[in-house]
């Protein structure tokens, strides 16, 4: 468990109003804030966050309390994983790392997502490939702070590229199998994704868990589109594309908008 002096420290760290602000349309009424419950329907806000006294009430249902509190109830998440986002929130490192790693059984895997995902971005960026591809994503309307919103990226034409620097970075092979990034046959393991443009895919958590990676030459005898397998991280049933980035204004708002694709939600 964290000291109590660093998670004091962590919700002195916390703008409340800010944070609040991520899920509830707020507006400010003398010293405080008001807005809409997100716990529960209402038509008249009831809901009061208080910068002064740190904490977000709701007056109707008694939802919300301190940073902490709101983040597990808006989240529904647990106590340490409440404290370790606010925490890299705020950009304050706990002493007590094990308590965060708890939180998330999974941290190995999707860090190993994650190195994948900055090495696409790097090859999109840095090679001639990346300048073919970036002319077919502008073709398609997509500018360059939709590419960094979205972590757009590109896998190389080698067969074992990421296969390579996740190797130099000493993760293990049957990691890399088990999150659908590689795959072996009698002589070698080999990346699955080449020559592909590539979108990662967050779980709600904003937690790494996949790829749809896209064509962009013509290439006979091609899917359009090959997505991660079902792995440790990734279940296809349990993602929504962008719900990581969205699900603030789908509080705000009270409703969702769903497409079929990733290129029809960019």
């Amino acid at each position: 468990m964290a000291s109590r002096e660093e998670i004091q420290n962590v919700i002195d760290a916390t703008d409340i109003v800010s944070l609040v602000s991520e899920y509830v349309t707020l507006e400010k009424h003398g010293k405080n804030y008001k807005g809409l419950c997100p716990f529960h329907h209402e038509d008249t806000p009831s809901f009061v966050v208080s910068p002064e006294k740190k904490v977000a009430n709701c007056f109707g249902c008694h939802g919300g309390g301190g940073p902490i509190k709101f983040l597990m109830q808006i989240e529904n998440i647990d106590y340490n994983q409440a404290l370790a986002k606010l925490a890299q929130r705020a950009g304050i490192k706990l002493s007590n790392i094990a308590d965060v790693k708890k939180a998330n059984p999974l941290l190995k895997y999707h860090k190993i997502v994650e190195m994948a995902v900055e090495f696409y971005k790097a090859y999109l960026e840095n090679t001639t490939e990346g300048l073919e591809a970036k002319k077919y994503l502008s073709s398609r309307g997509i500018n360059e702070d939709i590419i960094k919103t979205f972590n757009i990226g590109l896998s190389s034409s080698s067969h074992n590229s990421l296969y390579n620097v996740l190797k130099e970075s000493n993760y293990l092979e049957l990691d890399m199998l088990d999150v659908g990034l590689v795959d072996k046959n009698d002589k070698d393991y080999y990346d699955l994704f080449t020559r592909r443009i590539m979108f990662p895919i967050y779980d709600e958590n904003n937690n790494p868990v996949g790829f749809s990676a896209r064509i962009f030459k013509n290439e006979e005898n091609q899917a359009k589109y090959v997505n991660t397998r079902e792995t440790i991280l990734f279940k296809k049933r349990d993602i929504l594309f962008n719900l990581n980035l969205a699900k603030g204004e789908i509080l705000k708002k009270k409703r969702v908008i769903l497409h079929e694709g990733q290129m029809d939600v960019i």
